[in-house]
């Protein structure tokens, strides 16, 4: 999708612009359980594909003496997250390219991004080229892996399975700025490719986070989340989730022939 395309969205106020959706809701959780967990003292952190900085405060809460930048390929979101959160600092992306030097990231965050970007190759080879070595990225994007609720509901459905430009292939049922799903031995292959490492991998939206979100007209909002959750606590492991989580470590040194 072109920066016009995303320009367009944020424009309009409504995209992206808090967690009030059920999937928005667990995944704020889940993000900041992970970077709770970590064990590293960052002094440079990235959000990769920021938006309008929905993150910025769960970095700043998790890395308060770090110094955090945001980055988006939308100049309209990068100039609102300016106005949002003064302490930080954003940049506009030119496409996949992330405008700042190789090796200077201690810790990347990147929410939701993959899904959306024209060259998925080029995106994570820039994640790996930013981050310095020893570097964390923590990746969130949906999962195409057989056997979720979610893939088998486009299994069924005609069209669910649809092909994609790259090859990955994409469910019917995602909205029109996911160009793609990836498989989670895609994401390593890809992240390998790169020079990093995935040392832990989850997966959330197995079954509860599905039914109640079928049920939403029905249930308030924190009592869907804490249903949905439970998808995290019991099955965190299991790889049949709809959505997944990678932390992983940049090695000590670039891959040959790697992204620059």
């Amino acid at each position: 999708m072109s920066d016009r395309f995303y320009d367009d969205r944020y424009a309009a106020g409504s995209y992206m612009t808090g967690f009030g959706d059920l999937f928005e809701a667990c995944r704020l959780l889940t993000i900041r359980q992970q970077l709770a967990e970590l064990d590293v003292r960052p002094r440079v952190v990235l959000d990769h594909g920021c938006g309008t900085g929905r993150y910025f405060d769960t970095l700043r809460s998790a890395f308060p003496d770090a110094a955090i930048t945001g980055c988006d390929v939308s100049a309209v979101a990068v100039e609102r997250a300016r106005e949002l959160h003064a302490d930080g600092a954003f940049l506009v992306m030119d496409g996949e390219q992330i405008p700042v030097e190789d090796g200077s990231v201690d810790l990347l965050l990147s929410v939701e991004v993959l899904e959306h970007v024209p060259d998925v190759d080029r995106a994570v080879g820039e994640i790996g080229r930013v981050l310095r070595p020893g570097g964390v990225a923590v990746i969130s994007t949906p999962c195409a892996n057989r056997w979720s609720l979610e893939w088998v509901m486009n299994r069924l459905r005609p069209g669910g399975l649809q092909p994609s430009a790259d090859g990955y292939g994409r469910f019917g049922t995602d909205e029109p700025g996911h160009l793609r799903r990836l498989e989670s031995r895609d994401l390593a292959i890809l992240l390998a490719r790169a020079g990093l490492t995935v040392e832990r991998l989850s997966f959330r939206a197995h079954l509860f986070t599905t039914l109640v979100g079928l049920r939403r007209a029905r249930l308030p909002l924190a009592l869907r989340v804490r249903v949905a959750m439970l998808d995290w606590r019991l099955w965190r492991e299991r790889r049949n989730g709809a959505t997944m989580l990678a932390v992983a470590v940049r090695a000590a040194a670039p891959p040959a022939g790697g992204s620059s």
